[in-house]
């Protein structure tokens, strides 16, 4: 009772509420009254939503496939190492990760300035590789691309932990009996750790999309969905639905569009299940 309270207090009633403003027209106030579908309908048809929903999968694909080998690679190397040094890299690596993200959106700002105030863009002037500083931010496929690097930094450090925890557990004596066996580092990393750290793998990959499809603070910091939208993602999409002054009374729609990123993760993380699930009737 003391989980399941709280639950269905902060959980079960605002979601039932949602879906229930989801299906009105109400103005954030008083008036609420009864449109069924329509705001579902209006949905389908936003091209911007939809374009968000793509950026949202874009990150979210990109940066897993960025973090998982350098995690593990990093983690690899580190559980080779000594303990002290093992301990040093791992605790500077982490720190990413506990940066809060709307910091860490206000650090890849200014690293990637439109001006030579810009760290990289200072560097390529510096090294005469352009001529003049290069607007990283300004066309969605440059503000994605420094979007994916910056979660991808940030969130490497809890992958490595994990990976660093995995290697830990797999028994020396694996290791020993291959190496006796004639195996070489290559062979025992692909025949030995990566099937022990299977079950890790999939954690890790549920954990990273999950948490890199709920983004917002790194991207409202670093374009705030600039330029013109262009690099949206679902839920800055939503925050500026539900706050932005000039769309005040389309709290209804609002609660749709919330309703349906709910539905995608669920669907994006069912996918992942899906995959897991035949990887390991594979192995078997």
């Amino acid at each position: 009772m003391p989980v399941l309270v709280p639950f269905i207090v902060f959980g079960i009633v605002p979601l039932a509420w949602l879906l229930v403003i989801s299906v009105t027209d109400y103005d954030g106030f008083l008036q609420m009254s009864f449109v069924g579908a329509e705001n579902y309908v209006e949905v389908m048809g936003d091209s911007r939503w939809w374009r968000s929903v793509a950026n949202t999968l874009i990150i979210a694909v990109c940066a897993v496939v960025i973090q998982l080998p350098i995690g593990f690679g990093l983690a690899v190397l580190l559980n080779a190492a000594s303990k002290r040094i093992a301990t040093t890299f791992r605790t500077v690596f982490f720190l990413p990760y506990i940066i809060p993200a709307m910091i860490c959106g206000v650090l890849f700002g200014f690293l990637v300035g439109p001006t030579r105030l810009g760290i990289v863009n200072d560097l390529l002037m510096n090294l005469g590789l352009v001529d003049s500083p290069v607007t990283f931010l300004g066309t969605r496929v440059g503000a994605l691309a420094v979007i994916v690097i910056a979660t991808a930094w940030m969130e490497f450090g809890f992958t490595l932990l994990l990976f660093h925890a995995g290697l830990q557990s797999v028994p020396e004596e694996l290791y020993e009996a291959a190496a006796l066996d004639g195996a070489s580092r290559w062979r025992s990393l692909v025949s030995i750790t990566l099937p022990m750290l299977r079950p890790i793998i999939n954690v890790i990959l549920l954990l990273a999309m999950v948490s890199v499809m709920k983004s917002f603070d790194v991207v409202k910091s670093l374009t705030n969905g600039g330029p013109a939208g262009a690099s949206d993602v679902m839920f800055t999409h939503i925050y500026d639905l539900f706050f932005s002054q000039q769309i005040y009374s389309r709290i209804g729609y609002a609660s749709a569009v919330s309703v349906v990123a709910s539905v995608i993760i669920a669907v994006s993380v069912g996918v992942v299940f899906l995959m897991i699930g035949r990887g390991r009737k594979k192995g078997a």
